[in-house]
């Protein structure tokens, strides 16, 4: 979403400038919503945004968004997205020696696992490599092969795949909800837990594409109270899954080794961007 204030009151003058302090971009009063109705509200800034933003250099708007809190990324083409130093940083970009064109970025590790590194281990094979190996696994796996029993219709339990499996999700907006939407429609027991404040994020388009089959309730994790109730329900539960930004997980209680320590076997996913450039 759009902060218009913030974008024309830093583009005021000749040079950009930070906004007053407590001018943050969650408090603007003309945030552009997803909703229907702000089309018309977009309609209106539209010009005025463009003609503010191209009075500064891209690099020099990216740089004072990050100071001010506003997220804010160029256009760039795969090339461009590619060299991204970041992103290298991070991992999500790799690169590999490849006998023939030398040295390719490509994309690396967009997710990480606990007990797998899934880095690339180097460049795509020469055409015809593995053709001996694959066909002897074929015919081992057909030597062997016997048809399944059918079971008996009686015998179906009609369950879904993820039937009895509980799932904690902290998560906002698309990235991480979607998620685990995909987990309850697979039969999963999915437990919203949503701010007091949410009703913007529990209204729109995004919400309501990725909310499906979940229950739900708010709780104010800043409270005792609130936090007495999550540790309950992760007691309770096999995975949690968010994606805020890990620090604020750590302030908040809800990091990795914190839960861990209330269930040992939780299965833990944090979904997140490249926003500090390193792995965590």
């Amino acid at each position: 979403m759009a902060n218009p204030n913030f974008l024309l009151t830093a583009s005021e003058g000749d040079e950009l400038r930070m906004p007053e302090a407590g001018a943050t971009h969650r408090d603007d009063p003309a945030r552009i919503g997803t909703s229907p109705e702000n089309l018309v509200v977009a309609f209106y800034y539209w010009p005025l945004l463009v003609e503010a933003l191209a009075k500064f250099p891209s690099a020099d708007w990216v740089k004072l968004a990050a100071e001010f809190g506003s997220p804010m990324q160029p256009v760039r083409s795969p090339a461009e997205a590619l060299a991204d130093p970041l992103w290298r940083d991070d991992g999500i970009v790799a690169e590999v020696a490849d006998p023939d064109e030398g040295t390719l970025r490509m994309v690396g590790s967009t997710y990480r696992l606990q007990t797998s590194d899934g880095k690339p281990k180097g460049p795509a094979p020469a055409l015809g490599a593995d053709t001996a190996e694959v066909l002897q696994e074929a015919r081992a796996a057909a030597a062997s092969y016997s048809a399944p029993a059918v079971p008996a219709a009686s015998d179906a339990s009609g369950k879904a795949p993820l039937a009895g499996v509980k799932v904690l999700d902290l998560g906002l907006a698309i990235a991480g909800p979607f998620g685990a939407q995909v987990l309850a429609d697979l039969g999963a027991d999915v437990i919203k837990v949503n701010a007091l404040h949410d009703v913007y994020w529990q209204l729109n388009h995004i919400a309501l594409t990725s909310n499906r089959n979940k229950r739900s309730l708010a709780v104010n994790l800043k409270t005792p109270e609130g936090m007495d109730i999550l540790r309950r329900l992760v007691e309770q539960c096999d995975v949690v899954h968010h994606n805020m930004r890990y620090d604020a997980a750590i302030r908040l209680g809800v990091d990795y080794e914190s839960l861990k320590k209330l269930n040992p076997s939780i299965i833990y996913c944090h979904t997140r961007g490249s926003s500090t450039g390193r792995a965590i």
